[in-house]
């Protein structure tokens, strides 16, 4: 057989296996990402109507972005889900290798992967082009519709048995709401004086319509898996 023979069937092979592997992982993400959009609509009703019995109630809405991205506004926070449509591998060195699961078949380590962003409210609404969001967790979903999720707090400690834990509906309110409390509870922190201090005439002129500084909750965050103690 000739040098060209064997690129060739050696191309068809990873077609066949790796190739196949990432579409069908594509479409299984998708079906996910549906999923957290149906469960978002539902969390909407429920909150709503349990809001409502307040005097003032805090704001609860929910907006379908299109197919690849959702959005929920909750009193002063908003989280974009996004799912990315391309799929990963890791690092070697990252923990999923560790487990007698992926050992078993590496093709297991190959995820979908869903990521949670986590903005003020005011940014999103007054368009405010220089403040910041966080990324607050992703979800890694593999052939087998097992999971385990990477972020900080609950986000970074409660979802990281991939071996076990297969994505349902239960899941994924979980890991919704999950992602809501870390946001209310993550509070807005004023900049240190030094850094607000000094004001050009191109800033003041954007103050007129947007903040002239960059608003965020924190800076320097880092994942569970990067960080120990949340």
């Amino acid at each position: 057989m000739s040098n060209l023979e064997n690129g060739r069937d050696l191309v068809l092979g990873m077609l066949r296996d790796k190739a196949t592997l990432k579409k069908h992982l594509c479409a299984q993400t998708h079906k996910h990402f549906a999923q957290f959009k149906k469960i978002l609509q539902r969390l909407e009703g429920e909150y709503t109507a349990e809001l409502a019995k307040q005097s003032d109630p805090p704001r609860f809405i929910v907006s379908d972005l299109g197919e690849f991205e959702a959005q929920v506004s909750f009193g002063g926070d908003t989280l974009f889900f996004t799912m990315h449509s391309n799929i990963f591998s890791f690092e070697p060195t990252h923990p999923i290798f560790q487990t007698e699961y992926v050992r078993e078949n590496p093709n297991r380590a190959y995820c979908g992967m869903i990521q949670v962003h986590n903005f003020l409210y005011d940014s999103i609404k007054q368009q405010r082009p220089l403040d910041v969001g966080y990324l607050i967790a992703r979800i890694f979903i593999n052939n087998e519709g097992h999971f385990f999720v990477e972020g900080k707090r609950q986000l970074g400690f409660l979802y990281n048995d991939i071996a076990n834990a297969e994505l349902n509906d239960v899941y994924i309110r979980a890991i919704i709401e999950s992602a809501m409390i870390y946001a209310i509870d993550l509070d807005l922190l004023v900049p240190p004086y030094e850094q607000v201090q000094v004001m050009s005439v191109q800033q003041k002129i954007t103050q007129q319509n947007n903040s002239a500084f960059a608003t965020g909750k924190r800076m320097g965050f880092k994942f569970q898996f990067e960080e120990k103690g949340g």
